[in-house]
């Protein structure tokens, strides 16, 4: 609808023979057609028939014509990201004179999760132009994060050999649990239950870490 085409359609080169496609105006599309405006809704449906038989039935309508919207949000930062602070100031500016001519989603998260991560990181709320003539008071600056597994991943006698064979990590897996214990024994629970398998699971990997 986007781009005013109708796509080919995959796998059905050939039209059915079982079918009459003389009695009314469906067509197979077998190669890529023009789709104009018409004054009316574009509508089209589409189809998704599973191996196992599960089929999904969709019908998509062209939304009416809306203004554009800001892309400027405060609650969603921008991050945008250059070998050095003037590429980062450049970036942006360019950045925000690219949204200005464009009706576009907000792209705090395609930024987030598809640009690269150079030395110097801004983040910006608001309007993309504040980051022009900003301090970089944030940025990247070498520090390490770590994100531990959640709950699922447990099993019973998880780190006993460790345990028993590491003193680093003994020390630091009796500390954890030595600072959990006014809350929870994660020796003696089910660790089925999530408020045992959770702080469990920190402790090891606290430990392992």
């Amino acid at each position: 609808m986007q781009h005013g085409v109708l796509p080919r359609t995959l796998h059905a080169q050939q039209p059915s023979p079982h079918i009459d496609w003389t009695a009314g105006n469906v067509a197979l599309l077998t190669e890529p057609r023009p789709w104009p405006r018409t004054g009316r809704p574009r509508r089209a449906a589409v189809s998704s028939f599973g191996i196992s038989g599960t089929n999904a039935h969709v019908i998509l309508e062209q939304p009416e014509p809306t203004a554009a919207t800001p892309v400027e949000h405060p609650d969603i930062p921008v991050i945008v990201s250059g070998r050095t602070p003037q590429a980062v100031r450049d970036q942006a500016a360019k950045l925000a004179d690219w949204l200005d001519t464009r009706h576009t989603p907000h792209p705090g998260l395609a930024l987030a999760r598809h640009r690269s991560i150079f030395e110097h990181t801004a983040v910006a709320r608001g309007d993309l132009r504040d980051l022009t003539d900003a301090v970089f008071e944030e940025r990247i600056d070498g520090r390490l994060g770590i994100a531990f597994t959640g709950q699922g991943s447990q099993r019973a006698g998880m780190g006993q050999q460790l345990y028993e064979h590491f003193p680093v990590y003994r020390q630091a897996y009796d500390e954890v649990r030595a600072a959990l214990r006014p809350y929870v024994d994660i020796e003696t629970g089910d660790l089925n239950d999530t408020a045992i398998a959770q702080p469990a699971l920190f402790a090891v990997e606290t430990a392992l870490y």
